[in-house]
């Protein structure tokens, strides 16, 4: 198996317009957009905007909201709430139609004004330093095509990891991973061992039409296909810094079932990722990778049961998790 070749997932829904709501009067040729796709979480949405209306940088930021559900009232609601959107460089569109969380997803690349452009989901957060540790990246060197930072997840379903030896083993590996230095190259074997989220990466908006846009056939791993693509394609390097915080709670992307497909999708990229991005052996490893991924869905609060992930995946789990096993695996393999 191979990594497909994508086709432009943007004419999918061009036919459905997105209407603008509101316009702050503050419009600016921005340098960065920051786009939140979002759908019936107005609480949730608050706080993202306010994360990403903090953030300051000269080249000029713009922020847009696009808005799936074509009855919302988000608009005037958002502004009310926050009376700073009147001044701000920001816009609220209102899609004609759902379009489906992909199609949100590739409609705030096309609307983004910015040539560079991030997207921030409505449930999640950013550093108020986010955007001006970032883009001093990019500027430094002209070569490189895209940037990730680190996250932080959090949630009630997170349990919050303490102690001191806990804390130091942290430092140490970052120092070991990142030999000092405050950016890596995020390599594409890297998705082999760890699924990963489009937010926190900041890329040229132009680069992104041209891979396509996020695939809706591939839900719901879309987001793991599209990053792996871009790092196959273009010069994407790791941010050493914790700048985004991911919100983990109860809603339609992680339940159990859908957590359970995801896991079969990984698994499904993982094997067309052998012998040709990573060596086909690795594949072996397979079964580490899944019962480590169930663990963590039983200590977050959606319990898979070991039977089901094996039935869906057609793979063989050990018994219990065996972590440090793993781990060593990854460090030998820089898997990490």
């Amino acid at each position: 198996m191979a990594i497909e070749a994508p086709r432009d997932a943007f004419a999918d829904t061009a036919h459905i317009p997105s209407h603008l709501a509101f316009r702050g009067d503050g419009d600016r040729e921005p340098a960065l957009t920051i786009a939140i796709p979002t759908f019936r979480r107005f609480e949730l949405l608050v706080e993202a905007v306010r994360s990403a209306l903090v953030q300051r940088f000269d080249g000029h930021v713009e922020v847009i909201v696009v808005d799936n559900d074509p009855d919302s009232d988000g608009a005037a609601r958002l502004v009310a709430l926050l009376p700073e959107l009147a001044h701000a460089n920001f816009r609220y569109y209102v899609n004609a139609e759902n379009i489906g969380m992909f199609g949100n997803w590739n409609r705030c690349i096309e609307l983004g004004r910015g040539e560079w452009h991030t997207l921030l989901n409505d449930d999640d957060l950013l550093d108020p330093e986010f955007v001006s540790r970032m883009m001093p990246i990019l500027q430094r060197d002209p070569a490189i095509d895209g940037v990730i930072c680190r996250r932080i997840v959090f949630g009630p379903t997170v349990q919050p990891r303490r102690g001191r030896l806990r804390n130091v083993a942290r430092r140490l590996g970052s120092e070991l991973r990142f030999r000092g230095k405050g950016t890596r190259r995020f390599r594409p074997d890297r998705f082999f061992w760890s699924a990963t989220n489009p937010v926190g990466l900041i890329a040229r908006k132009r680069d992104l039409l041209a891979m396509g846009g996020y695939q809706p056939d591939e839900w719901p791993s879309s987001d793991h296909y599209f990053q792996l693509r871009f790092a196959l394609t273009h010069r994407l390097v790791e941010a050493r810094d914790y700048l985004v915080r991911i919100r983990l709670q109860e809603n339609e992307s992680i339940k159990p079932e859908t957590y359970l497909k995801m896991a079969v999708g990984f698994h499904h990229l993982r094997a067309k990722m052998a012998g040709g991005v990573v060596p086909r052996w690795w594949l072996r490893t397979s079964g580490l990778i899944l019962a480590e991924q169930r663990s963590i869905l039983c200590n977050s609060g959606y319990p898979v049961t070991r039977e089901a992930m094996e039935q869906a995946t057609g793979a063989r789990l050990p018994q219990r998790p065996r972590p440090m096993l793993l781990l060593g695996i990854k460090a030998l393999l820089r898997g990490y």
